[in-house]
């Protein structure tokens, strides 16, 4: 049986120091983020922002758009799978940059094939 998530949390205590359980306005977020160790997301973005700032990140999935983030090494877990963890798996993207770097010049490689194919 899944636990009540109330019961999760109390089992989560002693790797948690904060929850945000509100909404913040983008500035506020950020600034929690950049202070953190690792954050647990239920959504992508707030992972990619996570990952970004290189804190250690739990996605949790919501829907398939999570998977994008094994683009960089990060896998999800289901809603269920996270309300019956014993104890956090996170993860890091060490070379958050290099892997930023790549994708912008892969980006801007296919962005000149379209515009050389638009002037034929």
């Amino acid at each position: 049986m899944v636990d009540q998530p109330i019961t999760f949390w109390k089992k989560m205590a002693a790797f948690l120091s904060i929850v945000i359980t509100t909404n913040l306005l983008p500035e506020d977020l950020l600034r929690i983020y950049s202070k953190a160790h690792q954050i647990i997301s239920f959504r992508v973005h707030g992972s990619v922002v996570a990952l970004a700032l290189g804190k250690q990140v739990m996605n949790v999935l919501n829907d398939s758009r999570s998977n994008i983030l094994e683009t960089v090494g990060v896998f999800s877990i289901s809603q269920a799978h996270y309300h019956t963890l014993g104890s956090p798996v996170f993860s890091t993207v060490p070379n958050i940059s290099e892997i930023k770097e790549k994708e912008q010049q892969r980006f801007f490689e296919y962005w000149k094939q379209i515009m050389k194919n638009l002037a034929i």
